[in-house]
């Protein structure tokens, strides 16, 4: 589910009304404007800041029937004079393109994509003077602000350990959000896993309201949750943006079903980004969890599957091509056989005449 469309906005003096589909100047009086205009008025109101093509706008005011780019052009021409924009700094042509309404500073809410991140509590330093000599966090601070800026995300609001930011759209932002999370993932790889940090990513399309430089509103909030929302490593985005970044990124996004967030009326449908980088949710059940090399003591009764995956081993070492493909449905148990029982079975002293000492990698 969207953002409710805000009812009003001022557009060169001029009042747009979309609920009652009406325009009055600055005296109160009642600008006309056909229905059909103030569809394709109100069209691009719903993208405002971002060019909407020709054919979008034929789809969503005609609805199938059979017009002619004259009628639109019409449409187009009653507006920028309805609000006496004949230089054509609100409704602008995009040249092989289509149309971008550019609302004012002053105009109202507006809609956006904000991008919230925030360092994840269990990554955290536990005391200040931890926290103050905690040179990873300036670290991955860095990868985060570059990568802001190389895809053109307007920071408005930051702190150590947060960033909220500001993009022209979704797909920018979303993009931007798994390089950040992919960066930080392959500087991790460096570290202890117990010393690892991870930011949580909330990325929403909506409206916001500009104070200054600074950026407030239901977008605003809606990220600031979705962030808190998300597996540490992971980001969270909401329909508005799956539906735009779907099919032009190559993720993969896992529906959440709808949420009631804080503080906002209408549930919204809330989808994960299922990334590598993110934390691992460990089962509370260990028998759901796959067994790992130190978990060699708890796994038994596969001593007939380890016994053959020995004998290949051997045979094939024997042969010149040291190399096994374990293979079988998934959940069958392959990762605890080759981690909790062929490789600890292989490494005990003995286990494979001719060898004594085994490292792992």
């Amino acid at each position: 589910m969207n953002s409710p469309l805000p009812t009003t906005f001022e557009l060169n003096g001029i009042t747009a009304d979309v609920s009652s589909e009406t325009l009055r100047d600055k005296s109160n009086r009642t600008i006309a404007l056909r229905h059909q205009t103030f569809a394709v008025l109100r069209h691009l109101l719903e993208n405002a800041d971002r060019v909407v093509t020709k054919d979008d706008l034929m789809r969503a005011v005609w609805n199938g029937i059979a017009v002619t780019d004259d009628s639109l052009v019409q449409c187009i021409h009653e507006i920028r004079a309805a609000l006496n924009d004949g230089c054509q700094a609100i409704v602008q042509t995009v040249p092989r393109r289509g149309y971008r309404l550019v609302l004012p500073s002053n105009a109202g809410p507006r809609m956006t994509t904000i991008l919230a991140a925030e360092l994840a509590a269990e990554g955290r330093p536990a005391d200040k003077e931890e926290r103050g000599a905690a040179a990873p966090i300036r670290a991955h601070r860095q990868i985060l602000d570059r990568l802001l800026v190389q895809h053109a995300g307007r920071v408005f609001a930051s702190a150590d350990e947060s960033v909220v930011a500001e993009f022209t759209g979704p797909v920018e932002a979303l993009r931007c959000a798994s390089e950040i999370q992919h960066e930080v993932d392959r500087r991790n790889c460096e570290v202890p896993e117990a010393k690892r940090l991870r930011f949580r990513i909330g990325v929403h399309l909506g409206y916001v309201i500009a104070d200054g430089d600074r950026l407030a509103g239901e977008a605003v909030e809606v990220a600031a949750q979705l962030q808190s929302l998300s597996r540490p490593g992971g980001i969270c985005v909401t329909e508005a943006v799956h539906a735009q970044a779907h099919d032009r990124l190559p993720l993969g996004f896992v529906d959440l079903g709808e949420h009631t967030l804080k503080d906002l009326a209408h549930p919204l449908r809330i989808y994960r980004v299922p990334l590598a980088a993110e934390e691992p949710v460990r089962s509370p059940f260990r028998g759901l969890d796959a067994f790992e090399f130190e978990d060699a003591d708890l796994f038994f009764g596969r001593a007939r599957a380890i016994a053959a995956c020995t004998a290949r081993l051997e045979q094939q070492a024997a042969s010149g091509t040291a190399f096994l493909l374990i293979y079988g449905m998934s959940g069958c148990g392959k990762s605890s056989l080759l981690r909790a029982g062929l490789l600890p079975s292989l490494t005990r002293p003995g286990a494979v005449a001719g060898i004594s000492l085994w490292s792992a990698a």
